[in-house]
């Protein structure tokens, strides 16, 4: 997956652990911290239902999280900034299904 990614010009790439939580924006400083210390690099809210459900059936998942805000620097979606960066962000957005169908229809032959 990952060659596939950088042979679709999406350069930056990490395998990493994330975290869930269930409200956007709801995270403390405190939580945030925390996080960090324990080896978490992102948070997301819907990843986790994902892999639960998945599991329980066992089917096969993967997924492919886009990086929007920067919780450590306290970057946020709300930030004048991270509208400045909107169409790099909306072409990663549509490599991201690209590559996604890609897995799937080459999961489903």
């Amino acid at each position: 997956v990952v060659s596939f990614l950088q042979a679709e010009g999406l350069q930056r790439i990490f395998i990493k652990p994330t975290t869930t939580c269930q409200a956007m924006l709801q995270e403390s400083k405190t939580d945030i911290q925390n996080w960090a210390r324990q080896g978490f690099w992102g948070v997301e809210m819907e990843a986790s239902t994902l892999f639960a459900v998945s599991n329980y059936f066992k089917v096969p998942t993967i997924a492919l999280l886009l990086v929007v805000d920067n919780l450590i620097k306290s970057q946020l979606v709300t930030d004048k900034e991270y509208w400045q960066d909107k169409n790099h962000r909306d072409w990663l957005r549509v490599k991201q299904y690209e590559v996604l169908l890609h897995l799937l229809f080459n999961f489903l032959q």
